[in-house]
């Protein structure tokens, strides 16, 4: 199971805000020593989240990220089941049209499996396993509801 621990920046519109902590992922069974990019920040080191039903959290709060091995391997056949599929799609589409036009066929089926492949890929980025949230250690004072309620 990858885990790594983040900090609540910010809730707002049932979407979290979290930094990750500095580090590699602990407990990954893949070892990639932290280069890889299932928890990715955006350019501002943000990792932005659905806010989970049931779990109130506030800025500060320090949370645990988990995404057990089961989602990883999903994730990893997604991938590359799509790199895969779009490199062998592409050079069956630019061979066969080559054959169609008359065409020489290795640069079509060149350019056919780059096309593919560059399309799978584009489309498997989209596919990113949602981690689930875990509270290690809550922000001192009180909640937004607990101050609006005073």
């Amino acid at each position: 199971m990858a885990e790594r621990e983040a900090i609540v920046v910010a809730c707002a519109a049932g979407e979290l805000h979290l930094q990750p902590l500095a580090g590699p992922c602990s407990g990954c069974s893949t070892g990639c020593g932290g280069r890889c990019d299932l928890f990715r920040a955006d350019l501002a080191g943000e990792l932005r989240l659905p806010e989970p039903p049931g779990l109130r959290l506030r800025p500060g709060d320090r949370v645990l990220l988990s995404l057990d091995d089961d989602a990883l391997r999903r994730a990893a056949f997604a991938g590359y089941g799509h790199a895969l599929a779009g490199l062998l799609l592409g050079a069956v589409a630019g061979h066969g049209l080559a054959l169609a036009g008359g065409w020489p066929h290795d640069p079509l089926t060149l350019a056919g499996i780059v096309a593919g492949t560059w399309v799978a890929l584009r489309r498997a980025r989209r596919i990113v396993p949602v981690p689930r949230l875990r509270l290690v250690s809550a922000a001192a004072g009180p909640t937004s509801e607990e101050r609006s309620s005073r």
